[in-house]
């Protein structure tokens, strides 16, 4: 069963259709792209994962991938790559043991491990948060020019 419902590659989804698939979460949704859209510099991309995954609503900060969002039938897929320094990370109690079991279990890759967390609830969306927040730690801004007494 693919990660997200839109699998056509040819044809990517309006926000319109992904608002109708989305259904109860639209609102989890779009909270979801507000606060994704305020760690980003760049606006996401629609990107095409393939028939397994579908098309997703990709973001990225500082050249890196930072989450995706695949829309689903009344929930979306929260879509994180992250190290195993970035899992150490999350706060103490902000995921439920049943997500720190599917983070442990999911394979590692040589970029980290690909953690989809599926958004249903509140409750679900804060835990993807936690997620993003242990990530974005291992996100350094770019070097300063330093400066010179010449200056």
């Amino acid at each position: 069963m693919p990660i997200g419902v839109f699998t056509e590659k040819t044809h990517s989804p309006s926000e319109a259709e992904i608002a109708a698939a989305l259904g109860g979460a639209l609102p989890l949704w779009l909270k979801t792209t507000d606060h994704l859209g305020e760690t980003c510099s760049r606006p996401p991309e629609m990107k095409f994962y393939g028939k397994n995954y579908g098309w997703a609503l990709r973001y990225r900060l500082g050249g890196k991938a930072l989450a995706s969002l695949y829309p689903g039938k009344g929930a979306f897929s929260f879509q994180i790559i992250m190290s195993d320094e970035a899992i150490t990370r999350i706060r103490p109690g902000a995921i439920r043991p049943k997500t720190r079991q599917l983070i442990q279990q999911a394979t590692p890759f040589r970029e980290g491990r690909w953690i989809f967390l599926t958004i249903h609830s509140p409750a679900d969306q804060a835990e993807a948060f936690a997620c993003l927040d242990a990530k974005l730690q291992s996100f350094k801004p770019p070097p300063q020019a330093s400066r010179t007494a010449s200056d």
